[in-house]
């Protein structure tokens, strides 16, 4: 200590004889501790959806963070750490930038998430001591196996499944938590698949292809009951008036004999039994949920740090291109089936020619 200032040396991990030297008044300590200490301002981004990111990206998104940071002021790393979490294997933590680029995992398992730290310590302008600026970012390729806490990156988890990433930007100035928060939204944006009109739409097309369905299972046994009875009536008035006359030609006394036979009990109207329209409408019900249950097209998200996240990732891009295909016939071949039977029943009942 000389003339009054304090050197605040802090080792850096990354090698034995490397240290960061800070200087500081001794008048300003007390406020670089709470700088330290507190986290005056908080900045949360979360978004949903089917992302793809490996090593490599994880790497260049590290780079672009630091020459950022130390692009803006005069900066030091003091902290980063890398938590990786897997199916069935235990979590790994790595707490160098070193250690982490020359990452390899070994054991054979998928990843579930994977959550990078970075601590700054930033000396702004017109600022008399450094402060403390944090920076987190995760990745989480299946929500379901969050367990959400108090304190927690993910306060809560959307409806969509299909992939969560979330950053926190705790920092002491405005500008610079903006500008970091804008280069994270840009990043984290670029590693998600785009939507498709279906992916925006779904729940909209579903649930009116699966109201139709129940509807059509609910009126259409209704509708062969009334093409059956025209016909019906349309044999009984040939059969009932003389050959090559037309009804309009009768007399009224030829008419009324001609209403008193159709509505002899012999020529009642046919009506189709409850069991079929019960039949018909469980069939409709089990058309609409296929639709509603069986058109997911979320797709899933991939973090590649194993041999084995990159395997089930390219098995899961064969099954993507024939599930909706499969989907679609599958349902194509219900609703067939459905207007067949419809159909040869209608035929069944027609009266003899």
């Amino acid at each position: 200590m000389a003339g009054g200032d304090i050197n605040l040396i802090i080792s850096d991990d990354d090698s034995d004889d490397q240290f960061i030297q800070v200087p500081i008044k001794k008048k300003d300590f007390g406020d670089f501790i709470t700088s330290l200490l507190g986290q005056r301002e908080t900045i949360n981004g979360q978004k949903a959806g089917s992302f793809i990111i490996d090593h490599a990206w994880l790497m260049n998104l590290h780079h672009l963070i630091d020459q950022r940071i130390k692009l803006q002021a005069k900066s030091s790393l003091v902290d980063f750490s890398a938590t990786i979490s897997y199916h069935n294997a235990p979590d790994r933590t790595i707490t160098t930038v070193k250690g982490f680029a020359h990452f390899n995992e070994t054991r054979i398992t998928t990843t579930n998430s994977i959550a990078l730290t970075w601590t700054y310590l930033v000396i702004f302008p017109g600022k008399p001591s450094p402060e403390k600026q944090e920076i987190s970012v995760r990745f989480v390729s299946d929500p379901s196996i969050l367990i959400t806490r108090q304190g927690a990156i993910f306060g809560r988890i959307p409806e969509f499944t299909g992939g969560l990433a979330s950053f926190t930007v705790a920092h002491t100035e405005r500008t610079w938590g903006d500008d970091v928060t804008a280069l994270l939204l840009r990043e984290v944006e670029a590693c998600f698949k785009p939507e498709t009109f279906l992916d925006k739409h779904q729940n909209t097309i579903t649930s009116i292809l699966a109201a139709t369905f129940l509807m059509a299972g609910i009126f259409l046994p209704g509708y062969i009951e009334e093409l059956v009875r025209q016909k019906e009536v349309a044999d009984i008035f040939m059969k009932a008036l003389p050959n090559g006359i037309s009804f309009t030609s009768l007399n009224i006394d030829e008419k009324l004999n001609l209403a008193l036979t159709i509505l002899q009990p012999s020529n009642q109207l046919h009506t189709i039994g409850t069991g079929y329209k019960l039949l018909s409408l469980i069939c409709s019900m089990a058309i609409s949920a296929v639709v509603l249950f069986g058109f997911d097209t979320t797709k899933k998200s991939h973090i590649l740090l194993t041999k084995k996240d990159t395997s089930d990732k390219e098995c899961e891009e064969k099954k993507e291109r024939f599930k909706l295909a499969r989907r679609l016939i599958s349902v194509a071949s219900a609703i067939a089936l459905g207007v067949a039977g419809n159909y040869a029943y209608y035929l069944l009942h027609l009266p003899p020619s």
